[in-house]
């Protein structure tokens, strides 16, 4: 198969395009034609000022050199399959293929008015917020939901059969080859500019609380950049590197995730491909790929109190803590990028050949 994928892939990592990259890597392993695509103009604008500044950056990458330019390495993801960048996602710039492939919804407009040489339009929902309010997508366009709660809501909302595709993890990358076995520190995934829906305070206070009854424990987290509004006792790694993101899962023994809106969260499987043990809200994707009280802690959304009452429980029982952090390793090979991958692959061949 030929295979396009649209992303907005760039050296800041995005869990989004995470995901776009590792089936875009499983797509090209098993031999087939795959090119992720990044446009300098996305064709989607915020206001008139915002369109003035794509098209002026459009005009200058136009003039600065080749319109289609290879993308060889990104620092937080490994880069398998061929990358590039192009002016816009305009047809001229565009190579045929059996399928279009992109979960970003303001591609909506652009992927829609494609011709028939670019295939099947396929996308992939990842945002919790679009999925709750969505009513129309046109009808020439596959959905494919990355959660079984987005599954349902686009169900709800567009009388419509959506394909269920959970996010997937590269076990080969996020991996931890030594059990664990008592609890020494404790992380949390840290989101830049503070948005409210990640539940970033209840995972400080949560800290905050542990910090006070363990001082000898440490506390982390991992990010793009520190925030001063980070607590000094809470060191910070710089996860823009990918060696540095799976250093961090591998050096943190319970990981804590507050969040309080979310599609399918990226940081608690890779915690728990790495062997930390999970105490997590029951927010979007997480009960796809998580059996509450064996392979995680799973608590109420907005119960930052039972988080706490979580932790203190891995802290004060050893080998519970062990068996966590085990059960949950073995729980998310069922979710690996080989897994997934094969589902998409072979929901795509029944696609093209229908």
């Amino acid at each position: 198969m030929r295979v396009n994928i649209l992303s907005s892939v760039d050296k800041r990592p995005s869990g989004v395009n995470r995901n776009l990259i590792e089936f875009g890597n499983y797509l090209f392993s098993k031999g087939h034609e795959v090119l992720i695509i990044k446009a300098i103009n996305r064709g989607y604008y915020n206001n008139k000022r915002d369109k003035f500044e794509r098209k002026v950056r459009e005009l200058f990458y136009i003039l600065s050199g080749k319109r289609i330019r290879r993308i060889k390495k990104l620092p937080w993801i490994d880069l398998k399959c061929p990358t590039i960048t192009i002016p816009s996602f305009n047809e001229k710039y565009l190579f045929p293929s059996d399928i279009t492939f992109f979960s970003f919804e303001y591609l909506l407009p652009v992927v829609t008015k494609l011709s028939e040489k670019y295939g099947k339009k396929v996308f992939r929902i990842c945002n919790i917020f679009f999925a709750e309010r969505v009513n129309y997508i046109p009808e020439n366009i596959y959905l494919v939901a990355n959660s079984t709660l987005v599954k349902k809501l686009l169900e709800e909302r567009l009388k419509r059969e959506v394909f269920l595709l959970l996010n997937s993890v590269n076990t080969k990358i996020f991996n931890n080859p030594y059990k664990r076995e008592k609890v020494k520190r404790i992380g949390m995934f840290f989101y830049n500019k503070r948005p409210k829906h990640k539940g970033m305070e209840d995972g400080f206070w949560v800290m905050e609380q542990l910090y006070k009854i363990y001082p000898h424990l440490k506390f982390q987290v991992v990010g793009e950049w520190r925030e001063n509004w980070i607590p000094k006792f809470v060191e910070f790694f710089n996860g823009t590197k990918i060696e540095n993101l799976v250093n961090f899962y591998r050096n943190t023994d319970v990981f804590i995730y507050t969040s309080k809106k979310d599609a399918c969260p990226n940081p608690p499987l890779e915690a728990m491909a790495c062997r930390c043990a999970v105490v997590t809200t029951e927010v979007g994707g997480i009960p796809d790929y998580t059996e509450k009280g064996k392979s995680a802690i799973v608590v109420d959304i907005g119960d930052k109190e039972g988080i706490l009452k979580g932790v203190i429980n891995l802290i004060e029982n050893n080998h519970y803590f062990r068996r966590i952090s085990e059960e949950g390793y073995k729980k998310i090979q069922e979710f690996n990028i080989e897994k997934q991958g094969g589902k998409l692959e072979e929901f795509l061949y029944n696609i093209v050949n229908s």
